[in-house]
């Protein structure tokens, strides 16, 4: 198996409507035939540390 790990920095500018068409987007990965699995999801409301990386928008996991 192949893990491969994305991370997005979406444009600020984007309307609510933008953005549900990029998760829409995102959903439809997992319908490609090689792709066995995976998530998508929003940066945990961790509190800031100097270990951790939260400033993403979306993070995407896909499995091949």
């Amino acid at each position: 198996m192949i893990r491969h790990n994305v991370y997005f920095w979406l444009d600020p500018a984007l309307t609510a409507e933008q953005k549900t068409a990029f998760e829409g987007g995102l959903r439809s990965l997992f319908e490609i035939d090689v792709v066995k699995g995976g998530t998508y999801g929003k940066p945990a409301g961790t509190p800031v540390r100097p270990v951790t990386q939260n400033t993403f928008d979306y993070a995407l996991v896909l499995e091949f």
